[in-house]
């Protein structure tokens, strides 16, 4: 970076900074959250910047496509409609004209974080290929910093305390719940195998860090995280050891593996903790709510409001929930077909890009990743895990850069 000029070091420097800065305050998961905002005022500049080279050459047309949707789905919960013609929308008012979102101060919230993360997005898609690949360790040393909170949190006989050091109760590291902190912990791990395994051979490092992973992991009590750690740092090493150009043979032995897997677990009662757990009541309860929104959604934000009125009675307890524990389900609920439509084009693409580079497979292993926790949990409304997700899918998605050729005459 030292030779790239003064503006291109200070775009590098300025992205890592509101990355690192995410990584330290924004774990919280409610809305309406002071860390949250401060890391949006932060992420200003990366807003302008990004949407302003919305037709750089290297942003493709899908992604100008699906900003422009984007934009139209979160113009549409504060547009007027007739409450008769949508009886779908739990609205409780005399008057028939009413916003399309039944919770519009939380629609404006929901849809600023969103536009938030694509800008900051667009913004990493300029950056060229070796400065987006830099970028990678202030995630890690975010991670390690998460890690050292840990440990210090160890050192007390308590343990894990709630410390209302920011404006959420600190719970494990510098998050508000531990299952979050293992997806990030986990998101990593493909790009640790990929940096240390699959481009420098530097196992000696790799598998001592891998290590503190997972023991970091079964300390905060995340036994699935754990779980997974070890299942997807096993994929990691078999993917990237094979050789990154080898697809068709690694995606043979994939289609072989996984069954065989998907047999063991579930003959194991891998599945019944799922099934006898309150997530999958949510989950129930959330499609039921879907299947009566699944036109246009019940409106960003709204999950708090609408999933109440599925509630069964004998489910009520103490607790009050707040989000699904299933952030496909609570986005196909919140924004209909048209959420569902847009997820779906993404996810294709992803695949579509997957073999450009290791650096691109390392990161589609970790959009995979954080996806598959996000139907069991909710990390992506986290500011920390929606940044590091958002990178992730703007390496992706990066065209790469055309050589110009100079044709002299002689």
């Amino acid at each position: 970076m030292k030779d790239r000029p003064i503006k291109d070091r200070f775009g590098f420097y300025y992205l890592g900074g509101v990355i690192l800065l995410a990584l330290v305050i924004g774990g919280g998961v409610s809305q309406f959250l002071l860390t949250d905002h401060l890391i949006e005022i932060a992420l200003i500049p990366a807003v302008f910047i990004g949407f302003r080279g919305l037709f750089n050459p290297q942003v493709p047309t899908f992604v100008r496509l699906f900003t422009l949707f984007s934009i139209l789905i979160i113009a549409l919960q504060f547009i007027p409609i007739d409450v008769v013609s949508w009886p779908s929308q739990n609205i409780m008012s005399a008057s028939q004209l009413q916003l399309f979102s039944p919770v519009p101060g939380k629609s404006l919230e929901s849809g600023l974080y969103f536009i938030m993360l694509l800008g900051f997005s667009l913004h990493v898609m300029q950056l060229k290929s070796d400065a987006q690949a830099g970028l990678l360790k202030f995630i890690f040393i975010g991670a390690a910093i998460n890690i050292v909170f840990v440990l210090l949190q160890l050192s007390y006989p308590s343990r894990f305390g709630t410390y209302d050091v920011l404006s959420y109760a600190i719970s494990v590291g510098i998050f508000q719940n531990e299952n979050h902190l293992s997806a990030l912990f986990v998101a990593i791990i493909p790009l640790l195998t990929a940096r240390f395994i699959g481009e420098t051979n530097r196992w000696y490092f790799y598998y001592p860090l891998l290590l503190v992973l997972i023991i970091v992991l079964y300390a905060v009590g995340s036994r699935a995280g754990m779980f997974m750690a070890t299942i997807i740092a096993i994929f990691s090493v078999f993917w990237f050891k094979i050789g990154h150009r080898l697809v068709g043979k690694k995606m043979f032995w994939l289609a072989i593996i996984s069954p065989v897997l998907f047999v063991l677990v579930w003959k194991n009662g891998g599945f019944n903790t799922y099934f006898l757990d309150e997530r999958w009541l949510m989950a129930q309860n959330t499609w039921s709510a879907i299947k009566d929104h699944w036109m246009l959604g019940s409106g960003l934000g709204s999950f708090e409001t609408t999933y109440p009125l599925y509630e069964l009675t004998e489910q009520i307890g103490i607790l009050y929930t707040h989000h699904a524990h299933n952030d496909v389900l609570e986005l196909l609920l919140e924004t209909g077909l048209p959420g569902l439509f847009l997820s779906g084009a993404v996810l294709v693409l992803v695949m579509l890009n997957f073999n450009r580079s290791l650096f691109t497979q390392a990161c589609v292993l970790a959009v995979f990743t954080t996806i598959l926790h996000s139907t069991v949990d909710y990390p992506l409304r986290t500011m920390a895990i929606g940044m590091v997700f958002s990178y992730f899918l703007a390496v992706i998605f990066t065209k790469k850069r055309k050589k110009v050729r100079v044709r002299v005459r002689g």
